[in-house]
């Protein structure tokens, strides 16, 4: 059985008692130093997820699935095993146990966090996006377009108050922002895709 019908769904909330039972790490990978995250690959049969004690908690990991890691720490690494739903695990695998991989040659293209949220990036660091967050009795929009800077391995887009975070990982693009881009609860933070 693939290792996503077995592990308990921890999508960013605090209030998962699974979640904040198993692992120290923090619910989300974005609550991470963004410019330490990586992508990594499973190299051997079943990676073995453990607490911060390093203690089994009865999941894992099979050769061949992507994570999201944070920093190291005494060879192993805050993990994420991430699902179209979100995150699906956070706690800690092996430094032996996985590769990293490299982050995408390019940025361009349309990234899609979900139904809700998208990105286009053009070669020249042009960016266009917009954002609906539903929450409320009417639905509340965001929109960017503007200019990206590169600083490091991390983009950053600031205009009419509104700064975004974009940090590519692997198949991901990670974002935050100042929760300024629109109106009440919206925001682009989450883990986006390429889509084309």
């Amino acid at each position: 059985m693939r290792p996503s019908f077995l592990l308990a769904l921890c999508v960013g909330a605090l209030s998962s008692l699974a979640c904040a039972q198993s692992s120290a790490c923090p619910p989300s990978p974005l609550d991470l130093d963004l410019a330490e995250l990586r992508a990594a690959t499973v190299i051997v049969s079943q990676a073995p997820f453990t607490d911060e004690r390093g203690r089994a908690d009865g999941r894992s990991v099979v050769r061949g699935d992507v994570v999201l890691q944070g920093p190291a720490d005494r060879g192993r690494r805050c993990s994420y095993f991430l699902s179209p739903e979100g995150p699906v695990t956070n706690a800690y695998l092996k430094d032996a146990h996985v590769q990293a991989l490299p982050s995408p040659f390019t940025l361009a293209g349309r990234w899609r966090r979900d139904e809700d949220a998208h990105l286009d990036l053009q070669s020249g660091g042009q960016l266009t996006g917009n954002v609906t967050s539903r929450g409320l009795a009417t639905p509340q929009v965001g929109n960017v377009n503007g200019t990206l800077q590169k600083q490091g391995n991390i983009w950053t887009y600031a205009k009419d108050g509104c700064q975004l975070t974009l940090r590519p990982v692997g198949p991901w693009l990670l974002v935050t922002d100042n929760l300024a881009c629109g109106g009440d609860q919206v925001t682009f933070r989450g883990l986006y895709r390429r889509q084309r």
